[in-house]
């Protein structure tokens, strides 16, 4: 029951994509050129479907468009799987951001955008390295550039600078012709191996320190054991231990370490009071 002309077309297309799809084949009868939409249809009994639809214009020996011819295909299925999709994309706590082959962003969810500090409207379409200009060099674009290469997924853990500034999780996966990368924020995670491995090497530079000050000898031995143990065992970039000569109450026994660490020397010196 359907009439073959754009009328009837118009009259089955859903409200909010008739403009669309009516300035398409306007464009191609005007031209004598193609079109490629995709939009919804309502059936008699209301239901909604997707369909995409191709074609183009045909003109006759005097340069007039005499018909347009082409084909439509029920999208549906395909639409609300991409749907479902996107859903479960959207409500990942990972972030998720896809590349084409060309490295033009063209989709990013929500946890993605929330750890770029920017929105989709601004970043898809946009050239990735560009985008992110950092990647530029480093182990994130060795690792996409192999992915890409070999067809096999790429992880690794790498630094953003700022503007970022943040540690990331990276899963970069071939898909689609392009490139998908799963990524989580893991800074505070860092910070929390640095602070702890920060605390492991010095709890083992105090005690090797203590050992040794239960082995000093002398005044002399103290004071050299502190400078040269205990300040680098404190995180300290350098200092002195200075205290009175038990011979010599006018004189201190002074240790300077100018550079602490494995080649860290201590300079003893007798320093007058006056």
């Amino acid at each position: 029951d359907f009439d073959p002309a754009f009328g009837a077309l118009d009259d089955r297309v859903h409200p909010d994509d008739q403009a669309r799809v009516a300035e398409a084949l306007t464009e191609a009868i005007a031209t004598g050129g193609t079109y490629e939409e995709e939009y919804r249809v309502v059936l008699p009994d209301e239901r909604t479907r997707w369909v995409t639809a191709r074609g183009r214009a045909l003109r006759d020996q005097h340069g007039q468009t005499v018909r347009v011819l082409g084909a439509a295909q029920d999208t549906t299925a395909l639409r609300q799987g991409e749907e479902r999709t996107a859903a479960i994309l959207e409500s990942m706590a990972v972030a998720y951001l896809a590349m084409d082959a060309d490295w033009k962003i063209t989709y990013l969810n929500a946890e993605a955008e929330q750890i770029a500090g920017n929105s989709r409207a601004d970043l898809v379409g946009q050239d990735f390295w560009a985008t992110f200009p950092a990647s530029v060099g480093s182990e994130f674009e060795r690792s996409y550039r192999r992915a890409v290469a070999t067809g096999e997924t790429v992880t690794f853990d790498a630094y953003y600078p700022a503007p970022l500034d943040i540690w990331v999780e990276v899963r970069a996966v071939p898909e689609h012709g392009g490139l998908a990368l799963y990524f989580l924020d893991i800074t505070a995670r860092r910070t929390a191996e640095a602070a702890r491995d920060l605390s492991a090497r010095r709890l083992s530079g105090l005690s090797r320190a203590t050992l040794a000050l239960a082995q000093a000898q002398s005044v002399q031995d103290l004071a050299a054991v502190v400078a040269e143990q205990g300040l680098a065992a404190l995180g300290s970039d350098g200092g002195a231990v200075a205290v009175p000569d038990p011979k010599d109450p006018a004189v201190l026994l002074s240790y300077i370490t100018a550079s602490l660490g494995e080649d860290a020397r201590a300079h003893y010196s007798r320093l007058p009071l006056d």
